[in-house]
Protein backbone atom coordinates (compact mmCIF):
# COMPACT_ATOMS: atom_id res chain seq x y z
CA UNK A 1 0.00 0.00 0.00
CA UNK A 2 1.31 3.48 -1.00
CA UNK A 3 0.42 6.02 2.10
CA UNK A 4 1.04 9.80 1.96
CA UNK A 5 4.78 9.74 1.91
CA UNK A 6 4.87 7.67 -1.29
CA UNK A 7 1.99 9.17 -3.22
CA UNK A 8 2.83 11.86 -6.05
CA UNK A 9 1.15 15.14 -6.37
CA UNK A 10 -1.32 13.47 -9.58
CA UNK A 11 -1.62 10.32 -6.98
CA UNK A 12 -3.29 12.94 -4.94
CA UNK A 13 -5.20 15.59 -7.33
CA UNK A 14 -6.76 12.03 -8.25
CA UNK A 15 -7.74 10.51 -5.51
CA UNK A 16 -9.19 13.64 -4.45
CA UNK A 17 -11.22 14.09 -7.88
CA UNK A 18 -12.49 10.97 -7.42
CA UNK A 19 -13.68 11.61 -3.65
CA UNK A 20 -15.22 14.66 -4.82
CA UNK A 21 -17.42 13.33 -7.74
CA UNK A 22 -18.90 10.67 -4.84
CA UNK A 23 -19.92 14.09 -2.73
CA UNK A 24 -21.18 15.96 -5.89
CA UNK A 25 -23.17 12.96 -7.23
CA UNK A 26 -24.65 10.80 -4.40
CA UNK A 27 -27.41 11.80 -2.12
CA UNK A 28 -26.16 12.90 1.51
CA UNK A 29 -28.81 15.20 3.18
CA UNK A 30 -27.43 18.65 1.39
CA UNK A 31 -28.29 20.15 -1.31
CA UNK A 32 -26.82 21.85 -4.51
CA UNK A 33 -23.24 21.29 -3.72
CA UNK A 34 -19.92 22.76 -4.45
CA UNK A 35 -16.72 20.92 -4.27
CA UNK A 36 -13.98 22.25 -3.67
CA UNK A 37 -9.97 21.04 -3.57
CA UNK A 38 -8.38 23.64 -0.64
CA UNK A 39 -5.39 23.70 1.41
CA UNK A 40 -2.04 23.30 0.32
CA UNK A 41 -3.36 20.88 -2.49
CA UNK A 42 -5.83 23.47 -4.12
CA UNK A 43 -3.54 26.01 -3.94
CA UNK A 44 -0.34 24.10 -5.52
CA UNK A 45 1.71 24.93 -2.46
CA UNK A 46 1.61 20.95 -1.42
CA UNK A 47 4.67 19.49 -0.69
CA UNK A 48 4.91 15.66 -1.93
CA UNK A 49 4.92 13.14 0.80
CA UNK A 50 2.95 15.55 3.17
CA UNK A 51 -0.12 16.49 1.35
CA UNK A 52 -2.42 18.94 3.47
CA UNK A 53 -5.59 17.49 1.55
CA UNK A 54 -8.87 19.14 2.13
CA UNK A 55 -12.13 19.13 0.53
CA UNK A 56 -14.58 21.99 1.15
CA UNK A 57 -18.55 21.02 0.40
CA UNK A 58 -20.68 24.21 -0.10
CA UNK A 59 -24.43 23.82 0.61
CA UNK A 60 -27.19 25.74 0.13
CA UNK A 61 -28.45 23.21 3.21
CA UNK A 62 -25.72 24.98 5.44
CA UNK A 63 -27.74 28.15 6.97
CA UNK A 64 -25.13 30.61 8.22
CA UNK A 65 -27.13 31.34 11.29
CA UNK A 66 -27.26 27.61 12.67
CA UNK A 67 -23.30 27.74 12.04
CA UNK A 68 -23.01 30.94 13.64
CA UNK A 69 -24.84 29.80 17.16
CA UNK A 70 -24.06 25.87 17.07
CA UNK A 71 -20.91 24.92 14.76
CA UNK A 72 -21.40 22.42 11.87
CA UNK A 73 -22.43 19.58 14.20
CA UNK A 74 -25.62 19.61 12.22
CA UNK A 75 -24.25 19.10 8.32
CA UNK A 76 -21.24 17.55 9.27
CA UNK A 77 -22.62 14.25 10.77
CA UNK A 78 -24.94 14.05 7.66
CA UNK A 79 -22.15 14.08 5.31
CA UNK A 80 -19.78 11.54 8.27
CA UNK A 81 -22.88 9.37 7.97
CA UNK A 82 -22.96 9.21 3.52
CA UNK A 83 -18.73 9.07 4.04
CA UNK A 84 -18.90 6.31 6.58
CA UNK A 85 -21.63 4.36 4.04
CA UNK A 86 -18.77 4.38 1.53
CA UNK A 87 -15.76 1.08 0.88
CA UNK A 88 -13.30 3.13 -0.07
CA UNK A 89 -13.49 5.51 3.36
CA UNK A 90 -12.38 4.68 6.68
CA UNK A 91 -13.37 7.51 9.08
CA UNK A 92 -11.62 9.05 12.04
CA UNK A 93 -11.61 10.24 15.41
CA UNK A 94 -14.83 13.39 14.82
CA UNK A 95 -14.07 16.65 14.94
CA UNK A 96 -15.82 20.23 15.40
CA UNK A 97 -14.91 21.09 12.08
CA UNK A 98 -14.76 18.39 9.50
CA UNK A 99 -14.99 15.01 8.37
CA UNK A 100 -11.73 13.28 8.77
CA UNK A 101 -10.87 10.26 7.25
CA UNK A 102 -8.62 8.09 4.70
CA UNK A 103 -9.23 7.31 1.14
CA UNK A 104 -8.45 4.06 -0.46
CA UNK A 105 -8.11 3.22 -4.24
CA UNK A 106 -6.12 1.94 -6.81
CA UNK A 107 -3.70 3.46 -9.19
CA UNK A 108 -2.99 1.97 -12.87
CA UNK A 109 -0.74 -0.53 -11.56
CA UNK A 110 -3.57 -1.80 -9.48
CA UNK A 111 -1.01 -0.24 -5.93
CA UNK A 112 -3.18 0.63 -3.10
CA UNK A 113 -3.35 4.01 -2.20
CA UNK A 114 -4.55 5.83 0.79
CA UNK A 115 -4.78 9.06 1.61
CA UNK A 116 -5.93 11.41 4.66
CA UNK A 117 -8.56 13.89 3.97
CA UNK A 118 -10.54 16.30 5.76
CA UNK A 119 -14.03 17.00 4.55
CA UNK A 120 -15.26 20.56 5.72
CA UNK A 121 -18.92 22.19 5.07
CA UNK A 122 -19.75 25.50 4.07
CA UNK A 123 -22.45 27.82 3.43
CA UNK A 124 -23.04 28.61 -0.42
CA UNK A 125 -21.96 32.03 -0.58
CA UNK A 126 -21.37 33.52 -4.23
CA UNK A 127 -19.10 36.54 -3.74
CA UNK A 128 -16.78 37.67 -0.93
CA UNK A 129 -18.84 40.16 -0.30
CA UNK A 130 -21.79 38.37 0.57
CA UNK A 131 -19.71 37.11 3.23
CA UNK A 132 -18.10 39.84 4.43
CA UNK A 133 -21.54 41.60 4.89
CA UNK A 134 -22.64 38.41 6.59
CA UNK A 135 -19.72 38.80 9.11
CA UNK A 136 -20.17 42.32 9.63
CA UNK A 137 -23.80 41.76 10.81
CA UNK A 138 -22.62 39.21 13.08
CA UNK A 139 -20.36 41.23 14.41
CA UNK A 140 -22.23 44.16 15.20
CA UNK A 141 -24.91 41.67 16.41
CA UNK A 142 -22.47 40.52 19.62
CA UNK A 143 -20.64 37.56 17.57
CA UNK A 144 -17.67 36.55 19.80
CA UNK A 145 -14.26 36.08 17.92
CA UNK A 146 -14.59 32.56 18.05
CA UNK A 147 -18.03 32.51 16.29
CA UNK A 148 -16.24 34.25 13.65
CA UNK A 149 -13.60 32.31 13.60
CA UNK A 150 -15.88 29.43 12.31
CA UNK A 151 -16.38 30.88 8.89
CA UNK A 152 -12.90 31.20 7.80
CA UNK A 153 -13.47 27.72 5.99
CA UNK A 154 -15.83 29.95 3.82
CA UNK A 155 -12.83 32.12 2.40
CA UNK A 156 -11.08 28.83 0.68
CA UNK A 157 -12.52 28.98 -2.62
CA UNK A 158 -10.88 32.87 -3.03
CA UNK A 159 -7.98 31.88 -0.49
CA UNK A 160 -7.52 29.16 -3.27
CA UNK A 161 -7.44 31.80 -6.30
CA UNK A 162 -5.71 34.25 -4.36
CA UNK A 163 -2.01 31.77 -3.65
CA UNK A 164 -2.94 29.97 -7.47
CA UNK A 165 -2.42 32.83 -9.24
CA UNK A 166 1.04 33.81 -7.64
CA UNK A 167 3.93 32.91 -10.07
CA UNK A 168 6.18 29.57 -10.10
CA UNK A 169 9.12 30.90 -8.07
CA UNK A 170 7.06 32.42 -5.30
CA UNK A 171 4.82 28.84 -4.83
CA UNK A 172 8.23 26.98 -4.51
CA UNK A 173 9.72 28.91 -2.26
CA UNK A 174 6.19 28.50 -0.04
CA UNK A 175 6.56 25.02 -0.45
CA UNK A 176 10.20 25.19 0.65
CA UNK A 177 9.38 26.81 4.05
CA UNK A 178 6.46 24.42 4.81
CA UNK A 179 9.17 21.94 4.06
CA UNK A 180 11.37 23.62 6.62
CA UNK A 181 8.14 24.15 9.35
CA UNK A 182 7.49 20.33 8.85
CA UNK A 183 10.95 19.82 10.16
CA UNK A 184 10.98 22.22 13.18
CA UNK A 185 7.36 20.33 14.36
CA UNK A 186 7.14 17.07 13.09
CA UNK A 187 3.55 15.33 12.77
CA UNK A 188 2.32 13.86 15.92
CA UNK A 189 5.15 16.03 18.14
CA UNK A 190 4.50 18.86 20.68
CA UNK A 191 3.24 21.86 17.87
CA UNK A 192 3.33 24.61 20.26
CA UNK A 193 4.25 27.92 17.95
CA UNK A 194 3.78 25.74 15.30
CA UNK A 195 2.93 28.32 12.05
CA UNK A 196 -0.27 26.97 9.88
CA UNK A 197 0.55 26.51 5.74
CA UNK A 198 -1.54 29.38 5.34
CA UNK A 199 0.10 31.88 7.32
CA UNK A 200 3.79 30.61 6.05
CA UNK A 201 2.12 31.37 2.36
CA UNK A 202 1.33 34.55 3.74
CA UNK A 203 4.57 35.64 5.27
CA UNK A 204 6.52 34.16 2.18
CA UNK A 205 4.58 35.69 -0.34
CA UNK A 206 4.85 39.15 1.16
CA UNK A 207 8.50 38.63 1.43
CA UNK A 208 9.21 37.53 -2.05
CA UNK A 209 7.01 40.95 -3.25
CA UNK A 210 9.95 42.77 -1.11
CA UNK A 211 12.38 40.89 -2.51
CA UNK A 212 11.13 41.28 -6.04
CA UNK A 213 12.18 45.37 -4.91
CA UNK A 214 15.44 44.79 -3.79
CA UNK A 215 18.51 44.82 -6.13
CA UNK A 216 21.33 43.66 -3.58
CA UNK A 217 21.61 41.16 -1.51
CA UNK A 218 22.07 37.85 -3.45
CA UNK A 219 19.42 35.98 -4.98
CA UNK A 220 15.82 36.21 -5.27
CA UNK A 221 16.05 33.09 -2.68
CA UNK A 222 18.41 34.65 -0.41
CA UNK A 223 16.65 38.03 -0.16
CA UNK A 224 13.10 36.25 0.60
CA UNK A 225 14.41 34.22 3.05
CA UNK A 226 16.59 37.26 4.84
CA UNK A 227 13.31 39.69 4.52
CA UNK A 228 11.28 36.57 6.26
CA UNK A 229 13.35 36.55 8.64
CA UNK A 230 13.21 39.96 9.50
CA UNK A 231 8.86 39.97 8.90
CA UNK A 232 8.48 37.13 11.77
CA UNK A 233 11.36 38.81 14.05
CA UNK A 234 9.30 42.02 13.80
CA UNK A 235 5.95 40.76 13.98
CA UNK A 236 4.92 42.77 16.78
CA UNK A 237 4.43 45.62 14.10
CA UNK A 238 3.43 44.01 11.26
CA UNK A 239 0.64 45.71 9.26
CA UNK A 240 0.53 42.97 6.21
CA UNK A 241 -2.68 42.82 3.53
CA UNK A 242 -3.85 42.67 -0.20
CA UNK A 243 -6.60 44.62 -1.82
CA UNK A 244 -7.82 41.97 -4.22
CA UNK A 245 -11.23 41.11 -2.75
CA UNK A 246 -11.78 44.31 -0.48
CA UNK A 247 -10.29 47.42 0.84
CA UNK A 248 -9.17 48.33 4.85
CA UNK A 249 -11.82 51.31 4.38
CA UNK A 250 -14.51 48.90 2.98
CA UNK A 251 -15.29 47.01 6.17
CA UNK A 252 -13.95 48.48 9.10
CA UNK A 253 -15.80 46.37 11.70
CA UNK A 254 -14.38 43.85 10.14
CA UNK A 255 -10.71 44.82 9.63
CA UNK A 256 -8.25 44.86 12.25
CA UNK A 257 -7.89 48.33 13.33
CA UNK A 258 -4.23 48.10 15.61
CA UNK A 259 -1.44 46.36 15.11
CA UNK A 260 -0.24 43.78 14.87
CA UNK A 261 -2.33 42.69 12.02
CA UNK A 262 -1.51 39.57 8.89
CA UNK A 263 -4.91 39.81 7.50
CA UNK A 264 -6.04 37.10 5.11
CA UNK A 265 -6.39 38.34 1.84
CA UNK A 266 -9.49 36.49 1.64
CA UNK A 267 -11.65 37.37 4.59
CA UNK A 268 -10.62 40.81 6.63
CA UNK A 269 -11.86 39.19 9.75
CA UNK A 270 -9.55 36.79 10.14
CA UNK A 271 -5.68 38.45 11.25
CA UNK A 272 -3.41 35.92 10.92
CA UNK A 273 -1.12 37.12 13.47
CA UNK A 274 -3.65 35.58 16.10
CA UNK A 275 -5.46 32.60 14.21
CA UNK A 276 -2.19 31.71 12.23
CA UNK A 277 -0.07 29.77 15.20
CA UNK A 278 -1.12 26.74 16.93
CA UNK A 279 -1.38 26.70 20.34
CA UNK A 280 0.53 23.78 22.94
CA UNK A 281 -1.15 20.42 21.43
CA UNK A 282 0.13 17.17 19.73
CA UNK A 283 0.19 18.29 16.18
CA UNK A 284 -2.29 16.06 13.84
CA UNK A 285 -3.86 17.73 10.18
CA UNK A 286 -6.36 18.46 12.25
CA UNK A 287 -4.99 21.54 14.32
CA UNK A 288 -5.34 23.45 11.56
CA UNK A 289 -9.08 24.35 12.36
CA UNK A 290 -8.62 25.40 15.85
CA UNK A 291 -8.64 28.71 15.90
CA UNK A 292 -4.80 29.29 17.10
CA UNK A 293 -3.00 31.74 20.19
CA UNK A 294 -1.09 34.10 18.32
CA UNK A 295 2.08 32.99 20.94
CA UNK A 296 5.05 33.71 18.12
CA UNK A 297 7.91 33.00 20.56
CA UNK A 298 8.61 29.76 19.17
CA UNK A 299 8.34 30.88 15.79
CA UNK A 300 10.96 33.63 16.13
CA UNK A 301 12.92 31.40 18.25
CA UNK A 302 13.47 28.71 15.31
CA UNK A 303 13.39 31.39 12.32
CA UNK A 304 16.97 31.70 11.72
CA UNK A 305 17.34 28.33 10.66
CA UNK A 306 15.44 28.87 7.57
CA UNK A 307 17.04 28.34 4.24
CA UNK A 308 14.87 29.38 1.22
CA UNK A 309 18.02 28.82 -1.11
CA UNK A 310 18.23 25.00 -0.26
CA UNK A 311 16.02 22.55 -1.87
CA UNK A 312 12.74 20.41 -0.65
CA UNK A 313 14.96 17.60 -0.77
CA UNK A 314 18.26 19.37 1.13
CA UNK A 315 15.68 21.05 3.35
CA UNK A 316 13.76 17.43 4.38
CA UNK A 317 17.45 15.46 4.23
Amino acid sequence: MARNKDITFDDAMRVVDELAREIKHHRHGLNRVQVLKAGSLGQYTAIPGNFDVDLVVYSESVDPDTVLSEGYRTPLHKLRSFLGGLRSVMLQTPLKMSVSLKYKTYDQQDRELSIDVDVLVSPKWENPADLYDYLRKAKQDGAKPAQLFRFSVNASKWQVAFIEKQDDKAKELIRRAKAWRNKEWPEGKLCTGRPKSYLISILVLRAYELALKQHYGGTIEQRTTATLKQIVKSHLTADIYWVDYYKPGDYPDLFPARLPRIVDPANPANNLHNTGIIGGSTYTSHSYYEQGDGNWTQLVGKIESVDLTKTIEQIQA
